[in-house]
């Protein structure tokens, strides 16, 4: 799974470096014909496929990341309630 991550940002890259390039060559030369081409059509599609994918992946990398900073920071406060807290402060003082 990590490998296909790495890949598919690199492959979004590549695809639209194409298209761009096949768009300006059309530009300048319309008879060679690359945007009405069935295999720009189909270079489109997987672009826009790849597209989605790699979105999906970073928002799900996005909320992992933000998921694990709300519990590590509940547990620095958690840890910092329980040494401000009397309760504990008693406990302590009676075991000693």
């Amino acid at each position: 799974m990590k490998t296909i991550t790495k890949i598919i940002p690199h492959a979004c890259i590549i695809l639209s470096t194409m298209l761009i390039v096949f768009y300006v060559v059309d530009r300048f030369n319309t008879a060679m014909a690359f945007i009405d081409n069935k295999i720009t059509k189909t270079l489109i599609l997987v672009l826009g496929i790849l597209s989605v994918l790699t979105s999906v992946m970073l928002i799900a990398f996005q909320r992992r990341a933000s998921w694990q900073q709300v519990k590590k920071q509940s547990e620095c406060n958690a840890s910092k309630h329980q040494e401000e807290s009397p309760f504990y402060k008693e406990l302590d003082d009676e075991d000693s």
